[in-house]
């Protein structure tokens, strides 16, 4: 598990520094590079970050406080304008100031 928190780092930071975020589960299967995830979660979104056979894949979905009728309270994926405004935000932040 470990090529997966050192992505995390790398490249998620806006999730696991921001106080609203927060790692809600993670499993592997004890090999360090390969299979295992994490979830972070917000009240607004749930970012499944997987290393499947040393793919990344990043699944996100929309938060429902609301259960749907599997009751999962996860009921579908995020709006592409949501990861989109996500991403610009990242970018911003990672701009040199100047």
């Amino acid at each position: 598990m470990k090529t997966l928190p050192e992505f995390i780092v790398r490249y998620a930071q806006v999730l696991y520094l921001n106080p609203a975020y927060r790692f809600n589960d993670s499993r592997t299967r004890g090999l360090a590079d390969i299979d295992a995830s994490s979830s972070i979660s917000s009240d607004q979104l749930r970012w499944d970050i997987a290393n499947d056979r040393g793919q990344i894949g990043i699944p996100i979905r929309r938060c429902d406080t609301r259960t749907t009728k599997t009751g999962s309270g996860f009921p579908s994926y995020a709006n592409t304008s949501m990861v989109v405004q996500t991403l610009n935000r990242v970018r911003r932040s990672n701009l040199p100031s100047g």
